[in-house]
Order: structure tokens, then sequence, then C-alpha cells
């Protein structure tokens, strides 16, 4: 049996090392060259903490206020967009708190089985990088934001997580070069991070070991058919100009922000938006820090 991944980030190329281990003939196909995705340049971070979804009450208000402002997380450059107008009435129908209490189980879930699955991979051996089970430290300055994270940590332990509320004591002990002024703050410790540069190199290595067949600059165009059935993914390569082909038996669409366009010539429909990151590698002079943290208020 034959299955082509479209996409090479972290999500693509752990689906096409499952696939393989379960005996599948995988085909990676990536638009650009594997070092350039976002899965170099995020902060390798798993976060059950974050079982509450992106859609909660309160969330609509915030984002009509970003939503114009181009230094926002949540800018939106002004255009009459079917695709944004249908995804903003199916968020804004999300924004309840039946909808958030819902979806925090499956979520947390889903969040616990990707660090389970992470760690297996160091425990197994089959890769070896930079991984830390030390959680994470939301900090908060304000009452305000004090009430709705105590929310948070109370749901939080009903799932089942380990949630410690610290003091500004209990703070200094664990982060004693601590200099900015909070009030308090949550350590989630069931969280964890890692080194993705490392993690990517060593999937990657891995893949072509075990003859995965991966395949870079490589951009989807279409779909070929035998009915309702996708028999073949169709690709051109940016140094070729014809249209090539991976036959197939399974698709697995892992493209990130380009996922709903691909699903739209496969005749699907995602509602899905591209969102916006923020990355900055610094070297300080020493480790002022110990624990991946969070500024509420931020």
């Amino acid at each position: 049996m034959k299955a082509t991944v479209i996409g090479g980030g972290i999500i693509g190329l752990s689906s096409a090392l499952y696939l393989q281990q379960d005996g599948w003939e995988v085909t990676v196909l990536d638009k650009g060259t594997l070092a350039d995705n976002c899965s170099f340049g995020n902060m390798g971070y798993l976060s059950p903490s974050h079982f509450a979804t992106l859609a909660q009450p309160g969330v609509i208000n915030q984002g009509i206020l970003w939503m114009f402002q181009k230094k926002s997380p949540f800018y939106v450059r002004p255009e009459l967009s079917p695709q944004l107008i249908d995804w903003g009435l199916k968020f804004y129908r999300a924004c309840n708190a039946n909808h958030v209490q819902r979806s925090a189980k499956p979520m947390l879930d889903l969040l616990l089985l990707s660090k389970e699955l992470t760690r297996s991979w160091i425990q197994t051996g089959i890769l070896s990088f930079e991984y830390a089970e030390k959680g994470c430290i939301n900090y908060f300055q304000t009452k305000k934001y004090e009430k709705s994270e105590l929310e948070n940590v109370y749901v939080g332990r009903d799932l089942g997580l380990q949630i410690d509320v610290l003091s500004k004591e209990e703070i200094h002990e664990l982060e004693p070069d601590l200099k900015a002024e909070v009030r308090g703050a949550a350590w989630y410790k069931d969280d964890a991070h890692l080194q993705p540069n490392e993690l990517m190199n060593q999937l990657i290595a891995l893949l072509k070991k075990r003859g995965v067949n991966i395949i870079t600059e490589a951009e989807v165009t279409g779909f070929q058919r035998a009915d309702s059935t996708i028999t073949a993914v169709q690709y051109k390569l940016t140094s070729q100009p014809e249209i090539l082909k991976s036959e197939t038996d399974m698709v697995v669409l892992a493209a990130g922000s380009w996922s709903s366009d691909l699903a739209r010539l496969a005749g699907e429909k995602i509602p899905l938006m591209p969102g916006k990151g923020y990355s900055m590698t610094i070297q300080p002079a020493k480790q002022l820090l110990h624990h991946p943290c969070i500024l509420v208020e931020a």
C-alpha cells in the first residue's frame, strides 16, 4: 500500500514515520526545502496546559480591536473574502462556554498523546534530541488576569493535570533571577519542551534511512481520481515544468496554512485560516530562567 504525505513539517514527517512503521510505502511532498518551514522556527513546546480552545467567550471583542492593527497577533487584511467570512462565522458560533467545556477533554487527550509519542522516541532510542519535562510557568501581574488564570487552573486540575499556584516567594525560589514584578503564577507541570531543529533533522535522516521517499521543492497541482477515490497526487518540481505524479492509496494532508487551498483541489472544504507567529533567538550571557514561561498579560 502506498501513502503520499503532503507537507514536510513535524505533523507530516511524524505521520510518515508511523505509516512506514505500519508497512506503508511512503512518499513525502514538500513545496520548500524542509529547512524553511515553521517546525524549524517554533519553540518546540508540548503543551497539555493549552487545553482551552482559541474560540472562547470574549475573544470576539478583543479580536475586533486587533483585526485592523498590523502589529497585532490577529491582524486581518481588509478584503471581501468568502473564505474569511465563512471561517469568521464558524469561529463566532464557537465562542461560547458550552463549546469550550465540550472541547477541553478531547483537546487535552490529543495534547497528552502528542507528548507521550514524542517522549517515546527518546525512550526507545530511535531519536536523540534535547527534551525536558520542566512544565511551564504562567506569570500574571494583575487581579484581572489572576482571576482568569486561576479559572483555567481549576478546570485543568479537574481534568487531571498537575498544576501548582505559586506565591511571589515560591516564584523567587524557582527563578531567583526573574526581575519582572509579578503577582503570582500557575506552574503547569505536565508541559514539556524540546529542541525543534535537532528533532526535525534527526527525523528527516531517520525517514530517509528507512526508505521514505522525500521530494522537496515539489508543489502539488492537483489530484488524479478513479471515480471518487484519489489514486495519485500531481505535482511539479521547481526545476522542471512537467507535471509528475505520486501514485497513492492514501493522502495525508499536512501542509499547514496551505492545507485549505489544497483540500479544495481535492473537492474538500476545510475551514482553516493561517495564523501569525513570532520567533526570536538570543544568546544570553547566562541562563536567566530555568523553566519555560508565559507572561499572561502579554
